[in-house]
């Protein structure tokens, strides 16, 4: 499908592979036929026990353990253990103190993307999340947990009809033209956006 969005490209020293949608370059052009995925919403790797699917193997193989509760890697600091060893990698910051994400607008400094990506919305004033019941738009998925909690207490203990306490993300109702998502995040990174 996205065959001619690609294209391999070089030089005697080094390969490059071109993404032509994004333009994204990778060193190898099966990095870059997987990088299609993101482009096409292709998830071929599907999960045994709950269906869901995902675009990389290892991203099936990281799920699994949620459901298995397998944690093989271990925080060599305080013995912590965790289901992905980038979890290990981002952990280690708590024992660092190291930093190494910044928010262009106010120059906060995070250990991790998605704590930056929370705290953009702080500036952007993305709310993603909305309640089922009232459309009530939140910035953080745990607040709308929290508040989906209201409805709950206010039926009786019982969720309403067509409600669930997941996590309702509705991207196409961004309350923000600023969508932080894993597509542009590096964009928050290197430059303020501009505020009109």
């Amino acid at each position: 499908m996205f065959t001619s969005a690609f294209k391999s490209t070089g030089s005697a020293d080094m390969k490059m592979n071109l993404c032509y949608l994004c333009g994204k370059t990778y060193a190898r052009p099966s990095t870059l036929k997987t990088h299609m995925r993101t482009h096409s919403g292709e998830k071929p790797y599907k999960c045994d026990t709950c269906n869901k699917g995902f675009s990389q193997a290892a991203n099936l193989t990281a799920h699994v353990r949620t459901h298995t509760g397998d944690k093989p890697f271990r925080c060599p600091v305080c013995d912590r253990r965790f289901s992905q060893s980038s979890s290990v990698t981002t952990h280690m910051r708590t024992h660092s103190g190291e930093r190494p994400y910044k928010c262009k607008v106010c120059h906060k400094a995070f250990s991790d993307t998605s704590t930056l990506t929370k705290h953009i919305r702080v500036h952007s004033g993305e709310k993603p999340y909305r309640c089922t019941v009232c459309h009530l738009r939140f910035s953080q998925s745990g607040n709308l947990n929290r508040h989906m909690r209201t409805h709950k207490e206010q039926n009786g203990g019982v969720n309403p009809a067509g409600a669930y306490v997941a996590a309702t993300k509705d991207l196409s109702r961004s309350t923000s033209p600023y969508l932080p998502d894993h597509t542009r995040l590096r964009d928050w990174t290197k430059e303020a956006p501009k505020i009109y």
